[in-house]
């Protein structure tokens, strides 16, 4: 039985992805050690840390709290999130982690790509064969997916390039379409295409619109009709809208970030990426280096795929840019002799494959394309030269690409497209002169030209097997990417993204001093939460509560003058602040001159008495115009689909209008949830913990969140812990327990101001102990932090050896029961046991942070006790804890282990 045309086209498509099998079956290889592939742990830590933002509820994480060494990091405010949202969404459906996730991402931008190839060239001349070589040209030559794959893991950029074949074949479908339903569908499509590409890769989506742009050119040359022009105009302006609410924020605030970071370290300078045909570079000399080092072309029969020094392009590609040329050369020699005939015409079945598209057998076929993409192809290779320079330096966003080999993308891309339409003009000439004999000799040119590609392909393909023993990524992970990529600091990147309020000075070239500037300035373990840190003022805190860009904390200024309270994200735009819901600006974190360092952290200015600071981080100005215009394209897709099919719609534009409205009315609410964040009244309570039965809770952590379970301190004040001292329960300024402020400065220079903090001290005179019973949330996180220090008037004493700081837990019971706490049973456990003696140790001539992991009682309910003893002498044992409490933590980084 013979096979109807949309039958023969699927066979087809099956026939391609088979064939291209070979070429990206080692990326589902089990030993594949992605570790070993150049960024792909930058974007598996980005997938781990955007599932870990939409778990909370946090639609489009433009800001990443946990990067940047867990100060904030704007990634997505700046890089194009489609491809984490597709592997996210892969990972959810299947149920896989961050690793397997980063695999089918991959697997779904090879066969995007080659499915788009295939798809394309059918569409264009209706034949089998030469689409599914067009699929194998995408696949197998260098670059597009066998660097972006195995060498660099630039997944984001693998799929954008394919999604270009797919706009391409939008644009054609949509000058191509006669009937209102084609129309519809191809606008539709057109639109959501280019959206896509544009939400997926920066770099390519400027690379797709120069293609799609040269595209029009050629379909208005070949056909003059300015009603499918404005068609074209009209979807990519839509698209525009759609996705204003990334691309013209990441236009706008490119100035607040680093740029120039982009191509300052780490080899990124595109001008160390040009091809030099005289071989006089160090990376054509490396060792290791098999790509041949002279000459415009890499002359190996099987081409290396290395990154090592610049690639260049293949034999193979060479020999399919030469068929391409010829073709193209032909055909214009035969259109200058005045030939009326196209060799095309007598290679084209009688019954046309139709996508919607109507018979358009002289629409856009023959020579056309190859007109087209050839020049094209060839402009994008010699900007791979070091002739190309000046353009290069001239030319405004050329140097953003970082790297000349980019425009081997757009170079495969269009080989993909001419080399099987070159094949087929060359066999309708054939054909037309030879008869069978000559569609024989096409046919097996084709096969050829299918057989030298892969062969000088796979040959000498090299894969980073190792069967990986560590495959999850969480937040260990994370923590040791920040220790060992010191140029990254837990950018995932090369800081280009660090805004400019973060200004850190460099004394080598090429060695960023963040990672250590800022564990100097200020320990991690020092940030209450992990977030909060009282630098100024008599500062009590009461509760706080977060999630993802929402804080909250109930705050006691006890002095006559401002406190102030240190924010631990990085100060960008979007961020606000409100004191008692009033809007209050952000201060910045001053500069440091002995570090030559501006932290560019937010802090927030308490008045005095007691307040309830919040923060929430939301859309600047240009994002909420932005939004605006998204809302708009998202408004006028459906409307322009209505007005087009009002005189009565099939049953498929129904079906494409439901869908639409649904993407419509899904943008709609997310770009209100990116602008709720601007209205103070959306931002989180601040609960304080309360106590019940006498045991301290804080109900409000049990679902989620950061907070406070208990500030020690405050609850000695209250008279809800248990005091137990030489001088008896009593607490106060004459007694060997209380409650106050004290002020320490760390005797080390280097730090400058951030040295100094004033903190609530819970003052315990040896021997003394304080303790109280709470009930744990059943969360991961759970901490005792406080800060160890003696009175800075005792450190240089005649007298004194130090105090010796312990923390004991005891559990209890379960903290949900409505009765109250058990009678002590179990064994006290030590968990901390810490010598304190600045007399003699000048390194602890400072608030010295500690943290104890409560999580193995998490869901229990504990008696947590602070004990402090005298060790010989207890001359000067002025000692105490600043800031003792209990917190949830919420965070995508696993910082214990510092």
């Amino acid at each position: 039985m013979r096979l109807v045309p949309r039958g023969r086209f699927i066979v087809a498509l099956a026939a391609a992805l088979l064939l291209s099998g070979p070429g990206w079956a080692p990326w589902l290889d089990p030993r594949l050690d992605l570790w070993h592939v150049d960024d792909s742990s930058n974007h598996m830590i980005r997938l781990y840390h955007v599932r870990f933002l939409i778990e909370r509820g946090v639609w489009y994480p433009r800001w990443v709290p946990d990067m940047f060494m867990g100060y904030g990091y704007p990634l997505l405010n700046f890089y194009a999130p489609g491809f984490y949202y597709v592997a996210w969404g892969l990972g959810t459906l299947l149920r896989l982690d961050e690793w397997e996730q980063f695999r089918a991402g991959g697997t779904v931008a090879v066969l995007a790509g080659a499915s788009g190839a295939f798809t394309l060239v059918y569409v264009l001349w209706r034949r089998a064969l030469p689409a599914i070589l067009a699929a194998l040209i995408l696949v197998y030559q260098p670059y597009v997916f066998q660097i972006n794959l195995f060498r660099r893991g630039d997944l984001p950029e693998a799929l954008a390039l394919a999604l270009v074949c797919w706009l391409l074949l939008g644009i054609l479908g949509q000058w191509r379409a006669t009937t209102r339903g084609a129309q519809t569908g191809w606008f539709a499509a057109t639109t959501l295409c280019a959206a896509a590409l544009l939400l997926t890769h920066n770099l390519t989506a400027l690379i797709g619109a120069s293609l799609a742009g040269a595209w029009v050119v050629g379909l208005l040359w070949a056909r003059p009709r300015w009603e499918r022009l404005a068609r074209v105009a009209a979807a990519g302006l839509v698209a525009l809208a759609l996705t204003a609410f990334f691309w013209l924020p990441a236009v706008g605030e490119g100035r607040l970030v680093h740029l120039d970071e982009l191509w300052g370290t780490g080899g990124l300078d595109w001008r160390g990426w040009m091809v030099e045909p005289t071989g006089y570079t160090d990376k054509d000399h490396k060792p290791g280096n098999r790509q041949t080092p002279y000459g415009w072309i890499d002359r190996n029969l099987q081409y290396p795929h290395q990154l090592i020094a610049t690639p260049k392009i293949s034999l193979a590609q060479v020999a399919l840019a030469l068929l391409s040329g010829g073709a193209l050369l032909g055909a214009v020699a035969q259109r200058v002799r005045g030939s009326r005939h196209r060799a095309v015409h007598h290679d084209l079945p009688r019954e046309p494959y139709r996508l919607g598209v109507g018979r358009t057998a002289d629409v856009f076929t023959g020579h056309g394309p190859l007109a087209v993409l050839v020049p094209l192809g060839l402009a994008c290779w010699y900007l791979t030269f070091t002739v190309a320079t000046p353009f290069w330096e001239h030319v405004p966003g050329l140097a953003l690409f970082q790297f000349p080999w980019r425009m081997l993308g757009p170079i495969g891309i269009a080989l993909a497209v001419t080399a099987p339409g070159a094949l087929v003009l060359l066999t309708g000439g054939a054909a037309r002169r030879w008869g069978r004999r000559g569609m024989a000799l096409g046919t097996g040119a084709t096969l050829l030209a299918g057989a030298v590609l892969v062969g000088n392909s796979v040959g000498a393909r090299q894969f980073p097997l190792g069967n990986p023993t560590v495959r999850d990524v969480d937040g260990r992970i994370v923590v040791r990417d920040e220790r060992e990529k010191y140029v990254s600091a837990g950018t995932t990147g090369n800081r280009e993204f660090l805004p400019r309020t973060v200004e850190v000075a460099t004394y080598t070239h090429g060695y960023p001093r963040h990672v250590g500037v800022f564990a100097k300035l200020y320990p991690e373990i020092d940030w209450l939460g992990g977030l909060l840190l009282p630098q100024q003022g008599d500062l009590r805190l009461l509760g706080w509560r977060a999630e993802p860009h929402r804080l909250a904390a109930r705050v006691a200024n006890d002095g006559p003058g401002e406190a102030r309270l240190l924010v631990r994200q990085v100060q960008f735009a979007g961020w606000r602040a409100w004191v008692d819901g009033r809007r209050v600006p952000i201060d910045v974190a001053p500069y440091v001159p002995e570090q030559q360092t501006a932290p560019g952290l937010m802090v927030v200015a308490v008045p005095p008495g007691e307040h309830t600071v919040s923060l929430a981080f939301g859309p600047s100005t240009l994002r909420l115009v932005s939004l605006g215009l998204t809302v708009a394209g998202a408004l006028a897709l459906p409307l322009a689909l209505t007005w087009w099919t009002r005189a009565g719609r099939t049953r498929s534009e129904r079906w494409v209008l439901v869908a639409v409205l649904a993407l419509s009315a899904f943008a709609v609410l997310g770009c209100w949830r990116a602008a709720r964040p601007a209205f103070g009244r959306f931002t989180v309570a601040a609960p304080v913990p309360e106590v019940r039965d006498g045991v301290w809770r804080a109900p409000h952590l049990a679902a989620g969140g950061a907070g406070l379970v208990v500030n020690l301190a405050e609850a000695v004040v209250a008279g809800r812990a248990q005091v137990a001292s030489t001088s008896g329960a009593a607490i106060g300024p004459d007694k060997f327990v209380d409650v106050r402020q004290l002020t320490v400065s760390d005797e080390d220079p280097l730090r400058g101001a951030p040295g100094t903090s004033r903190r609530e001290w819970l003052y315990m005179h040896p021997t003394a102990q304080v303790s109280v019973d709470v009930a744990l949330p059943a969360r991961p996180q759970v901490w005792f932090q406080a800060a160890l220090a003696l009175d800075p008037r005792v450190w240089s004493a005649e007298y004194g050896d130090g105090v010796r700081f312990q923390v004991m837990l005891q559990p209890l019971g379960a903290p949900d029961g409505a009765a109250p706490a058990a009678p002590a049973t179990a064994v006290p456990q030590l968990l901390l046991d810490r010598v304190v003696n600045p007399r003699a140790d000048q390194d602890v001539r400072r608030w010295t942070p500690v943290l104890v992991d409560l999580t193995p009682w998490a869901g229990r309910t504990v008696r947590l006790t602070l004990s402090t003893s005298q060790r010989g002498d207890l001359s000067f044992d002025w000692a105490g804890w600043g800031n003792p409490v209990v917190v949830v933590a919420d965070t995508a980084r696993d910082f214990v282990l510092k």
